[in-house]
């Protein structure tokens, strides 16, 4: 498993990803990994990125996974948590364009923007799915959803990974990695020991590093101005 010469899963997007993760891949091999998942992985026209490649069979033992029906599940089809991780790792790597494209294609609303998808999907607009079928009879269909923990990967890839807002000890750090064409967004925080307003503009249209930083306390909050 996970060999060119294996018949099932040659390739798995959470091995690729965490390559990047980790820190324990050797940064030419890390970005092979990476290519080598948006080469076999990702199906940009559909908005999928599968966990692995090819399904399992029933002639090929391998647990419960391959209970699952070709391309249902985690068996081949998109199983949403291994699709954040993979545009984490894209982020991590500086690919920013990139890291937002697997964002904007997990978000449910790029699954029903016309009748045609919407009835592909099958999902809510406002709901993200656990999976996504990729065999022929049900491609595209949403599976579970409202029972999942991806939609927390996902806000907090959103919020530390493509805006680049963290919290550290009880401070604030600041490194986007967006799409250059934004020329702004705002993240506003409220803690029970705080409220922090920050609006980030990006005049250059950069991608990522700030140039400045203006923190203006107040009576009920701290604004916070970023000049990328």
């Amino acid at each position: 498993i996970g060999s060119k010469n294996s018949p099932c899963a040659k390739i798995d997007a959470i091995s690729q990803a965490w390559s990047v993760l980790s820190g324990a891949g050797k940064n030419h091999m890390a970005s092979k990994a990476m290519e080598s998942l948006e080469e076999h992985l990702i199906d940009y026209d559909a908005g999928i990125l599968k966990l692995l490649t090819p399904p399992f069979t029933k002639d090929f033992k391998a647990g419960y996974i391959g209970d699952y029906l070709p391309g249902v599940r985690e068996n081949g089809g998109q199983y949403t948590h291994g699709a954040i991780w993979s545009a984490s790792a894209f982020f991590k790597m500086g690919e920013n364009e990139k890291g937002f494209q697997i964002l904007d294609m997990i978000n449910p609303i790029s699954h029903t923007k016309n009748k045609h998808s919407t009835d592909r999907y099958k999902l809510e607009p406002y709901s993200i799915a656990a999976d996504i079928y990729s065999n022929t009879e049900n491609y595209g269909r949403g599976g579970w959803n409202w029972y999942t923990a991806s939609s927390a990967l996902y806000f907090n890839a959103v919020l530390e990974d493509l805006l680049g807002v963290k919290m550290e000890k009880g401070k604030i750090k600041i490194e986007p990695h967006i799409p250059s064409a934004w020329q702004e967004y705002s993240v506003f925080i409220d803690t029970p020991q705080s409220k922090f307003d920050i609006l980030v503009m990006n005049p250059q249209n950069k991608s990522d590093s700030v140039e400045s930083v203006n923190e203006i306390k107040k009576e009920d909050k701290t604004e916070i101005r970023v000049v990328m």
